[in-house]
């Protein structure tokens, strides 16, 4: 999980919740808890995105509709340029091995599972 806001950090726990209550090996995975190049790379990220975010909202009219249409547009740019950072994100994860199921609660954390050569990987 990537605890870029508290609804992907709160479905997170509730699966590996629900992993541990199977009696299954479970790993919460916190890709922000690791103190490297990658994770700081994700919480830089965050902060622009919480700027623009608060920008947006307290400008609002035009400045709020730009902020939308920049995040909400979901087009194959959109993904093409999350995959990419997911691809400088690998180091956080290489150390797990590729069949282990992955539960992904933020589109990063599933392109960084898919960029690793994860086989198993739910988002």
């Amino acid at each position: 999980t990537i605890r870029m806001g508290f609804g992907h950090h709160r479905i997170a726990y509730a699966a590996a919740s629900w992993g541990v209550a199977s009696g299954r090996t479970t790993y919460f995975h916190d890709l922000l808890a690791i103190e490297s190049p990658e994770a700081q790379l994700i919480k830089d990220t965050d902060a622009l995105y919480s700027k623009g975010s608060r920008l947006a909202s307290e400008m609002g009219g035009a400045v709020e509709r730009f902020w939308g249409s920049l995040t909400k547009s979901g087009d194959g740019d959109s993904l093409r340029i999350t995959y990419e950072m997911a691809e400088h994100l690998k180091p956080l994860l290489l150390g797990l091995p590729k069949d282990t199921p992955i539960i992904a609660t933020h589109c990063l954390a599933g392109l960084l599972a898919v960029a690793c050569g994860f086989t198993r990987v739910i988002n």
